[in-house]
């Protein structure tokens, strides 16, 4: 936001970001624009658009682009909901396996140990340090911090929200079409 100085110098941004309270009351007393004043601040915002009209070509690829839109946000939600489901298993799996590593096994293998080796001096597998089987132990715990499941979950969650204020974007601009073609 810092970097689309229109965005992060508008008053609304502003109260947004030094706003402790309601939003929407802090934001309700800031002027309301007039047609002509947003016309204005637009036309001096995006100057660099000047002169680029759409023409048909342009709303075709626009109406084009909204159904492909349309076709993959539900493709989207979907991995969403998939994402979620492994982002859960994985936090699952990883719990129940930290006990069984953790707790379960080692006391397994002491009590096997004590019961059929007697006191003898018989090398336990998961709690010797020089083992290799404690080393996988230690490898696959690490991989439990590993969040790269959980990035692309937050990833396609963003890029669905971002589908969604295109599609909204691309609606408004057919209702003001519509609106523009009645007046």
């Amino acid at each position: 936001m810092a970097e689309i100085s229109y965005l992060h110098y508008s008053a609304e941004y502003q109260v947004f970001l030094r706003q402790a309270g309601d939003f929407n009351k802090a934001i309700a007393p800031l002027q309301k624009f007039t047609s002509d004043d947003i016309i204005s601040k637009y036309t001096v915002t995006f100057n660099h658009l000047s002169g680029k009209e759409l023409n048909n070509d342009t709303v075709g690829k626009i109406v084009t682009f909204k159904l492909f839109l349309t076709k993959v946000s539900g493709m989207f939600e979907n991995f969403i909901r998939i994402c979620r489901a492994m982002v859960n298993a994985k936090h699952n799996y990883y719990s129940q396996f930290g006990i069984l590593a953790g707790n379960i096994l080692v006391d397994y293998e002491k009590n096997v140990l004590s019961e059929y080796m007697g006191n003898s001096d018989a090398k336990h597998i998961f709690t010797d340090p020089n083992n290799d089987m404690k080393d996988q132990l230690d490898q696959i715990k690490h991989a439990a911090i590993n969040p790269s499941i959980e990035y692309v979950y937050e990833w396609i969650k963003q890029e669905a929200r971002e589908i969604q204020a295109l599609m909204e974007a691309i609606g408004q601009r057919e209702r003001y079409e519509g609106l523009k073609a009645k007046v």
